[in-house]
């Protein structure tokens, strides 16, 4: 293995460093005979060795009369500071012992007696060897050097950081100044004057109850008590590693299952960052709720899944009002090997589950309660599956939820819930804590835990159990890594290598994965299996389903942070070969390892090769990163284009636009052919997305400019030929949008998809359905199975083509092949399940409707952009429409239409307010439909193309509702309009499709009393 690539021997520790010097050594050494200097010097030093080795530390090395010492490695004590301060003053009062034992008339008689200045640092070092040596290197050895040089003959020269350590065991004279070569800043030294106290010791380790935190515990039980059924509430628990957010959860619990009476179910799950498969936590907290959360039922990150299929049947039976297609979906859902992504009935299935609880357990006596630990690790869709629940749920239980913080998206899910900051322990508290812990502690030793702890329960507990193992109150930590770090030497070494080496993974690790690290790093593979078992019976890890993970994140930080740089670097590339080897790798964690593996130009390619790429806010911190790191111009402005993307379908309008011109002033600074095309390339996309299509033209024709004169590919020249023949169609040019996709078609070296997809972009908004449809087939027929993003932009098309040809049924099979293919953009996802659902309707499914319908709001609900908002809403509200379910219909259209007016998304408003003129129409609300005729008739000023279904609508109700003298002109119009259209269907159980919709029967019925043909009218007015 290279070098670079190999696990070098050490770590990275917080150490306390000793250098003592004889004072005159030069002088002594002309004035004594060399082999009685070499006798006093060899006497000396084995004092010194003596008394290093029985305070706990280690001789580093000897350099002259220097000697130099290390506490806290390769032995890690929580007081290494106060023991390296007795250590020295131990020696200097040896050292008067040697003087006073020499004979009389030695050489020493005349040169005042042998005096040490010594220097105490403690700072990060890190370990390693050399040769036959153990060595310690890093910046604090030369900080303790420098303090050993200024200090008096004969005393002790302290930083602050160990007299901050040891002030209860030491008194110490005023601060100093020393300057120090490499710091801008002086050194703050401080003299040792001596001891302090005596120091109080006792014995062993216990456990002990909860304690304090009563007034939070009340305010909490009182608020669960008056908790109304029909609004969320609760609490959210926030506060540092350690303070006791859990353990106050739990309590809370324990007192409310003490209640009389008290038969509600308490449902509990503990979100995990990286956490495998989508709704990890609701999963969880239903699987707990139904008695399955300790058996395993279904793997979590990196463990191997175990079934029970028909255990979790059972644990369904008792709720009688779950749909059983639902119980078998939900089966189905958590038994599966591969927790990936959820079906496509997933989200209707656990809504069922959920509510199915909430509703046979509405009627109990107390609330029921929902505890979420971890909270600010919440997966995505497990939020806004809450977020669905809110809005459509009957029942809204009560909620307890703690993280370290409360982050925006979580505040806005969960708005009902009371932020509280959960203080730490008060004085009397902490005290009563530590006893707790240690039955029997002496008052000063009680004390100064209390004090040392800062009222964190998790410091208080390690502090007082390491002092009664230890008997030994002489200092409490230095700090937080070293009480973790010291808590493992019970452990043998090769064990407290693998736990440090278990910390690069991001959260959890099964044991394969913990064998194939400890492989890859030089390791010995037989130990894992036994130390992971100790590791969770000593409760470091705990473990379900197979996968392990940190009990307490700053046990993870102590180790993390104890190992060596390289060796992080090495270990994070060994997890990140084992992600590369999946077939669907986790993209945040496999990002995460590549970047700290510091790969960062494999990063940038694995994340450019990400199909889900621009619509995965997650990845937007390593774009960041890797814009610092890489230095190839054209690679980072690649990064710009991802980033600017991601903020654009993130809804970060603003930001996105700043980027772009980021991406511009680079371009215009290189000069360079190839930037200039790939900005004018994503301005371009960017322009064609939100409708602003003149300068769609404008950037595309720039961009087409460069990369003739650039090394860009030629599929980058056809996506800008495609998108510019998108806008000409959008502005009425339809023949010069023909030319545009003849030229894509015509690149040299061009990609076919692209061309055929552009072709049938231009067909499907000029009328060509079937045409269209049948490109698309074409296209699909061709395509290599591995190109998943070209496969479900042409599926998106092909349904597309199918909903403008009233081929409702056809729809099913092209959505369903979409939908397998994973959640490349939410927006499709949405209008893709809203047109699955009305296939259904039409097939006379209402309850696969009815689930269909739940996944497209759920998924429209998860779309930041506005732009892609708009069209997914207006999609599931005609959806609606068409399916009887009006009043949604009507509700969804005007959530639809205040985005789409505000961004003036032309096409889509048409839609929406044609469908909420004829929504008000038919109910006899005609000022009101006439309203959103009258805003719909402004569009036509624009002289943009507008969806023909809807302008034949338009012109029917402009008939009735409008200029009464223009009526029979509008009926004209709107006739011949609909005889086109059915021309365009073509097949007759088509027109049949078209004709049962929304009031384009009475158009029919229209027709034939005007005797089958619709009157002639005059070109100028067929748009």
């Amino acid at each position: 293995m290279p070098e670079r690539d190999s696990i070098k021997t050490g770590e990275r520790r917080t150490a306390t460093l000793l250098f003592s010097d004889m004072k005159g050594f030069t002088s002594l050494s002309e004035r004594m005979d060399p082999e009685e200097m070499d006798s006093l010097m060899t006497r000396l030093f084995g004092v010194f060795e003596e008394i290093i080795k029985a305070y706990g530390g280690f001789v580093e090395k000897y350099i002259g009369d220097a000697l130099v010492a290390v506490f806290g490695v390769p032995d890690l004590h929580e007081d290494d500071p106060s023991r390296a301060v007795h250590a020295a003053m131990e020696f200097l009062s040896r050292v008067r012992a040697v003087v006073d034992s020499l004979p009389n008339g030695s050489a020493l008689s005349s040169g005042g007696g042998i005096l040490f200045r010594t220097g105490i640092h403690e700072g990060l070092v890190t370990t390693g060897r050399r040769g036959e040596f153990d060595v310690v290197t890093g910046h604090a050895m030369s900080v303790a050097e420098r303090l050993e040089a200024a200090a008096a003959p004969g005393s002790i020269l302290v930083s602050e950081a160990v007299k901050e350590k040891c002030e209860a065991d030491f008194d110490f004279g005023p601060r100093v100044e020393v300057e120090a070569k490499g710091k801008t800043e002086p050194i703050a030294a401080y003299a040792v004057l001596g001891e302090a106290q005596a120091i109080a010791r006792a014995p062993g380790r216990d456990a002990g109850p909860f304690v304090g935190r009563r007034e939070l515990i009340d305010e909490m039980l009182k608020a669960y008590m008056r908790n109304r059924y029909d609004e969320v509430s609760g609490f959210y628990l926030m506060g540092e590693a350690g303070i006791g957010k859990s353990r106050v959860v739990q309590a809370l619990a324990e007192k409310i299952r003490l209640f009389p009476d008290f038969d509600t179910p308490i449902l509990f799950a503990r979100a995990q960052k990286y956490r495998s498969g989508g709704f990890a936590l609701i999963v969880d907290i239903l699987l707990g709720c139904l008695g399955l959360g300790q058996t395993g039922v279904r793997g979590a990150a990196g463990g191997a899944a175990r079934t029970d299929r028909e255990a979790v049947t059972l644990a369904l039976a008792p709720y009688a009002a779950l749909p059983g297609a639902s119980a078998q979906r939900f089966v189905d859902l958590v038994c599966r090997e591969d927790p990936g992504n959820p079906d496509a009935a997933s989200i209707a299935a656990l809504y069922d589950v959920f509510d199915a609880i909430l509703v046979k357990h509405s009627s109990d006596l107390f609330p029921i309660l929902v505890c979420i630990d971890n909270a600010n690790f919440m997966d995505r869709l497990s939020r806004e599956f809450f977020q669905y629940l809110f809005k459509n749920g009957r029942i809204k239980p009560f909620f307890v939820l703690a993280g370290r913080d409360f982050p925006p998206e979580l505040r806005k899910a969960f708005q009902g819930l009371r932020a509280v900051k959960v203080p730490p322990l008060k004085a009397e508290e902490a005290e009563a804590f530590v006893r707790s812990r240690w039955p029997g502690i002496e008052a000063e030793a009680l004390r100064r835990i209390a004090e040392a702890g800062m009222g964190n329960p998790l410091f208080l507990r390690e502090y007082a159990g390491y002092a009664r193992k230890h008997k030994d109150l002489s200092s409490l930590p230095a700090t937080v890594q070293n009480m973790f770090l010291s808590s493992l030497e019970r452990y043998p070494p090769e064990w407290r290598e693998l736990a440090a080496r278990l910390s690069v993974f991001a959260h959890s690790f099964c044991l394969d994965e913990a064998s194939a690290l400890q492989k890859g790093a030089g390791g010995d593979v037989s130990i894992v299996a036994a130390a992971l078992e100790t590791f969770e019976r000593d409760e470091l890890i705990v473990g379900e389903a197979g996968a392990f993970s940190f009990r307490a994140d700053v046990f993870k930080k102590a180790l993390y942070s104890s190992l060596l740089n390289h060796n992080k670097r090495v270990l994070h590339g060994l997890i990140a070969d084992m992600l590369l080897s999946r077939e669907r790798p986790n993209r945040a964690r496999l990002m995460l390892h590549l970047v700290r593996a510091e790969r960062y130009d494999e990063a940038a390619r694995a994340m450019q090769d990400d199909p889900n790429l621009t619509s995965d806010a997650e990845l937007l911190p390593y774009v960041d990163l890797l814009l610092k790191r890489i230095r190839d111009e054209k690679a980072r402005v690649k990064l710009l284009i991802a980033k600017s993307a991601i903020l654009f379908n993130s809804g970060k309008i603003e930001e996105s636009e700043a980027v772009l011109q980021k991406i511009m002033r680079a371009a215009l600074t290189r000069g360079d052919p190839d930037l200039m095309g790939f900005a004018y390339h994503q301005i371009c996309n960017y322009s064609a997305m939100t409708y602003a299509f003149q300068k769609t033209v404008l950037t595309g024709q720039k961009a087409l400019y460069y990369f003739g004169r650039s090394q860009a590919g030629p599929r980058s020249a056809q996506n800008v030929l495609r998108t510019i023949a998108l806008a000409q169609v959008m502005r009425g040019n339809a023949d010069e949008a023909s030319r545009l996709v003849e030229r894509c078609e015509a690149v040299p070296g061009g990609d076919p998809f692209e061309a055929l997809e552009a072709r049938a972009e231009l067909q499907l908004l000029t009328g060509g359905y079937a045409r269209s449809a049948a490109t698309i087939d074409e296209s699909l027929s061709r395509m290599p199975a591995e190109r998943t993003a070209s496969r479900f932009y042409a599926y998106d098309f092909k349904i597309r083509a199918l909903w403008q040809l009233c081929d409702f049924q056809g729809i099913r099979e092209p959505a369903s092949r979409l939908l397998a293919l994973g959640p490349l953009s939410e927006s499709v996802l949405s209008q893709s399940n809203a047109m699955y659902a009305l296939s259904c309707v039409f097939s006379g499914e209402r309850e696969a409707a009815r689930e269909r319908f739940v996944q497209a709001e759920f998924y429209a609900a998860q779309i930041l952009n506005d732009f892609a908002k708009v069209d997914a809403l207006r999609s599931l509200a005609l959806c609606r429409y068409l399916a009887g379910e009006s009043a949604k219909a009507e509700s969804t259209a005007l959530e639809a239409l205040t985005l789409g007016l505000r961004h003036s998304c032309y096409w889509p408003t048409f839609t929406l307010l044609i469908l909420l003129a004829e929504y008000w129409a038919e109910r006899g609300k005609d000022d009101r439909a006439r309203f959103f005729l009258v805003e719909a008739s402004y569009l036509f000023s624009s002289g943009l193309h507008l969806p023909s279904k809807d302008l034949i609508l338009y012109y029917y109700f402009a008939s009735r509702l409008l200029d009464p003298a223009q009526a029979e002109r509008n009926m004209a119009v709107a006739l011949r309009l609909f005889e086109d259209e059915k021309a365009r269907l073509g097949k007759g159980e088509l027109v049949a499709n078209f004709l049962s919709m929304r009031s384009y029967g009475r158009l029919q019925a229209a027709l034939e009393a005007a005797g089958g043909e619709a009157p002639p009218v005059p070109a100028e007015d067929l748009r």
